[in-house]
Parts: C-alpha cells; sequence; structure tokens
C-alpha cells in the first residue's frame, strides 16, 4: 500500500504543471463567475439586442418616412385623420360598417 501511495505522489509531482493547468480549465468553464457557458449566454443576449437595435432602426426610418409625407401632402393627412382617428369635417356624418361575424366566434353583441 505504500508502495502504491508513493507512486501516486511521484506521478502527482512529474505532472503538476499539467494538472495545474487542467484544474484551472475547468474552474474557469464551469465554477468562475465569468464561465464559458455564462459568456455564452451574454453574448447570445448581446446578439438578441442587436437584432433588436436594427429592427427599431428600420421602424424609425419608416416612421419618419411616414410622417415627412404627412406633413408635405394635405390630403395624406386628411386621408389617415379620416380612416384612423374617424375624424369628420363640420356637418358631415361618420358611419362606421363593422363586417358579420359568423355564428360562433364570440361575438356577443352582434347575436
Amino acid at each position: 500500500m505504500k508502495k502504491y501511495i508513493l507512486t501516486v505522489w511521484k506521478t502527482v509531482f512529474r505532472y503538476k504543471y499539467l494538472i495545474t493547468i487542467g484544474a484551472f480549465l475547468v474552474w474557469m468553464i464551469f465554477f468562475d463567475k465569468q464561465s464559458f457557458f455564462y459568456q455564452q449566454k451574454l453574448d447570445g443576449e448581446l446578439q438578441a439586442l442587436e437584432k433588436d437595435t436594427l429592427f427599431y432602426s428600420h421602424e424609425i426610418n419608416e416612421a419618419t418616412r411616414k410622417l415627412e409625407e404627412l406633413r408635405g401632402n394635405k390630403e395624406a393627412m386628411e386621408k389617415l385623420a379620416r380612416e384612423k382617428y374617424l375624424m369628420k369635417r363640420d356637418g358631415e356624418d361618420v358611419f362606421v360598417i363593422v363586417p358579420a361575424t359568423p355564428a360562433g366566434t364570440g361575438n356577443t353583441a352582434a347575436e
């Protein structure tokens, strides 16, 4: 038994740097606060946020284009006001026509 323990200790001392590097890598990959898996999670979140940034920049550009179109075209502004906000001129009546829904779709007011 003593000979076995001595052999194990000799092996440990012979490969002490390799064992130290291996322990360090295991610690850094699995147990550290900034582990490999945590970095992968953060990288995924960063890519999602960059994707959202690109989406919202396109949305801002589209909204800006529509705003400039409305500012420059009085007929387009009137059309938007009438269709979306149901505005009307003095003396006009606005009738909102709601399409009929098939029976059983949950529209109890029409039934």
